[in-house]
């Protein structure tokens, strides 16, 4: 069965004729979880009725951040949709969470959802990448500076189940329109020159110079890093809580107001080292993407963070004044802070 963006509509034909059609949307099989159930009515002067699924279906695709302390992530990157009316079936589709708008791209089975703005990796950084596979691992290559190899397997992991509980739980069946996220922390290993997994190399620089990486889903609905190699900058956004209190004026230190308390907002000004066009072609990955973290790798810690800029320029050598192309944009903490 092939694989489907969910970005293009996918209009399922219920009925040739009738007031209306009652339909389900299910999960894998005519008999799998309800996830939808409704009622569609033919456009005026029509007699077929149809139901456009996308929306539905969208709301049980997305990425979330993996869970480094297991190693395994609830990320639901494809999954299957069973469309019903009554006992028929009427479309049984697997859709990606590719939000591309790329009418050029054809998913697979054992494809990489990755298309990293530049590819290098860090030493000390955490690598994930997205895979379109029931396998439950990946065979990753490790090249070492001295020219020796290793193979390891990296298990790949996604959501169980679609039910109500929405938990975190996860299975590993050989199903290939269950997809996953493999995950490799860079820092257990020391001497590395490449990485590679599913016929893609990605180089590891000899050293780490760089303060933070960019770890995002892409367009295409799978996790990429980018290493900023660029100066980064920190301000706290503060929003002050003021109240005026009762006070003796005669009293040269009696305090007549008071912050009772500040929201905090840590927030970075993060930049790019110099791209190609093609790789400053391939930001709107990142600028647009609604799932973003920043990897800290003074110390390795993960901030969930959203960007606040609100263009992703598209830039060339040419576009740009004839002037290198690097990117400056800012993230703020998605978390909420405060100080009483």
């Amino acid at each position: 069965m092939p694989f489907a963006p969910i970005w293009k509509d996918r209009l399922v034909k219920l009925a040739t004729s009738g007031a209306y059609a009652d339909y389900e949307i299910r999960l894998d099989s005519t008999s799998g979880a309800l996830l939808y159930s409704g009622r569609s009515y033919p456009r005026p002067g029509q007699t077929d009725i149809y139901a456009r699924i996308n929306d539905v279906c969208a709301s049980y695709l997305g990425a979330t951040l993996p869970d480094f302390a297991n190693r395994f992530t609830s990320m639901r990157v494809s999954a299957t949709f069973v469309v019903k009316v009554g006992n028929t079936q009427k479309d049984k589709v697997t859709f990606v969470n590719d939000w591309s708008y790329d009418p050029s791209k054809a998913w697979s089975s054992s494809k990489c959802l990755s298309d990293p703005v530049v590819p290098d990796l860090d030493p000390r950084q955490v690598l994930f990448f997205s895979v379109l596979s029931g396998a439950t691992s990946v065979s990753v290559t490790l090249t070492y500076i001295d020219g020796t190899t290793a193979t390891v397997a990296v298990p790949v992991a996604f959501t169980a189940d679609f039910n109500d509980d929405f938990n975190g739980d996860f299975a590993q069946v050989n199903d290939p329109s269950k997809s996953g996220t493999a995950i490799l922390d860079l820092s257990a290993f020391s001497g590395l020159r490449s990485v590679t997994f599913l016929g893609i190399t990605l180089p590891v620089r000899p050293s780490g110079c760089a303060r933070y990486v960019a770890a995002y889903v892409n367009a295409y609905g799978g996790w990429d890093t980018l290493i900023l190699d660029g100066e980064p900058s920190r301000t706290d956004a503060l929003v002050r809580h003021t109240t005026d209190v009762d006070y003796d004026n005669a009293d040269g230190s009696a305090r007549g107001r008071r912050d009772y308390a500040i929201d905090v907002t840590p927030t970075w000004t993060l930049r790019t080292g110099i791209l190609s066009d093609d790789q400053s072609l391939r930001m709107h990955h990142l600028l647009a993407s609604t799932e973003v973290y920043l990897q800290d790798l003074s110390d390795g810690t993960f901030y969930p963070v959203v960007l606040t800029d609100t263009e992703a320029p598209r830039k060339t050598f040419k576009s740009n004044g004839r002037q290198v192309n690097t990117y400056a944009f800012t993230a703020q903490l998605a978390q909420q802070r405060i100080r009483r």
